[in-house]
C-alpha cells in the first residue's frame, strides 16, 4: 500500500525510467519478437506473468518472497514443457517490468489469441487459507453506444470458452499438483486482464503466498513444474493439435 503520494509519485517516476531501460516494454516491440507468419496456423498462447517491476504484487514481508517472481517462474517453466512446434507461445512479460494492462491485452489481441492464461498469486491476513482458485469474466465493456455515447457491458462471445478451459485447468491441476481446489469463480466486470479482451481468457490464483503449505508448491521448482504440466496439459486438451 502506497502511503503518501510524494512516495506514489517517486514510484510512478522510476517505474517510468524503468521502463524506458527495458528492451521488451510496448506492445510492438513484444509483438517484433514474436512475429507469427501468415501462413503460420498454430494455436497462439498466451503466457501473462502478473505484475512485475516496481509492481510486485503479493508479498510475504518475512521471507522476501514476490508474487512477481512466482508468476514469472511459472510461466517460464510452462514455456519448457509446451511443443512449440505445435503451438505458439507469447509472454506478455518476457522480463521483469511492468507492463499495464491495456498493453498485455493489446499483445494478445494483436496475435489473435487462441488461449490467455493470467497467472497470479492469492494473498490474504492470514496463514490458514489456502488452495488455488481460477476466474474467468462474464461480460465485457466494449460496446460504444451511438445513441447515448456511453459503452456499455454485453455478455462476452468468449464467456463459455473461457469458462470451459477453466473447468479444464481446474480438474488438470488437481490432478498432478497438491493444492486445495477451492472454486472456479465467474467475474463481474472490471477484473485486470481477462475483463476487456476478444479472446478467451482466465486468471489462474495458482495458491496463497501467506500460506506455507502453499509456498511449498508454488515457490519450489518442483511445484512450479507440476503447475506448468496441469497448464500444458490443458492447452492440449483445449487447443487439440494432431
Amino acid at each position: 500500500m502506497i502511503k503518501s503520494l510524494g512516495t506514489f509519485v517517486l514510484l510512478f517516476l522510476l517505474g517510468t525510467m524503468s521502463c524506458k531501460k527495458n528492451k521488451l516494454n510496448t506492445v510492438t516491440e513484444i509483438m517484433e519478437s514474436n512475429q507469427i507468419a501468415a501462413n503460420d496456423l498454430r494455436p497462439v498462447i498466451i503466457l501473462d506473468a502478473g505484475h512485475g517491476g516496481l509492481d510486485p504484487g503479493a508479498t510475504h514481508y518475512l521471507y522476501k518472497i514476490f508474487e512477481k517472481n512466482i508468476t514469472r517462474q511459472i510461466v517460464d517453466a510452462t514455456i519448457e514443457l509446451i511443443d512449440t512446434t505445435k503451438y505458439k507461445v507469447i509472454e506478455t512479460r518476457p522480463q521483469d517490468n511492468n507492463i499495464h494492462r491495456r498493453n498485455r491485452i493489446a499483445i494478445a489481441e494483436k496475435a489473435r489469441a487462441h488461449i490467455l492464461i493470467s497467472i497470479h498469486v492469492n494473498a490474504v491476513n492470514d496463514t490458514v487459507t489456502n488452495g488455488f482458485e481460477i476466474l474467468y469474466s462474464d461480460s465485457t465493456l466494449y460496446k460504444f453506444d451511438t445513441l447515448t455515447s456511453d459503452t456499455i457491458s454485453i455478455a462476452s462471445p468468449y464467456k463459455y470458452e473461457s469458462a470451459s478451459f477453466a473447468e479444464i485447468l481446474s480438474k488438470e491441476t488437481s490432478k498432478r499438483v497438491p493444492l486445495k481446489k477451492r472454486k472456479i469463480i465467474c467475474s463481474k466486470p472490471n477484473l485486470g486482464i481477462i475483463w476487456a479482451g476478444h479472446f478467451p481468457s482466465i486468471l489462474f490464483e495458482v495458491g496463497f503466498i501467506n500460506s506455507t503449505t502453499d509456498l511449498k508448491v508454488i515457490n519450489t521448482p518442483h511445484g512450479q513444474s507440476k503447475l506448468a504440466q496441469a497448464i500444458v496439459h490443458s492447452i492440449s486438451l483445449f487447443c487439440p493439435v494432431e
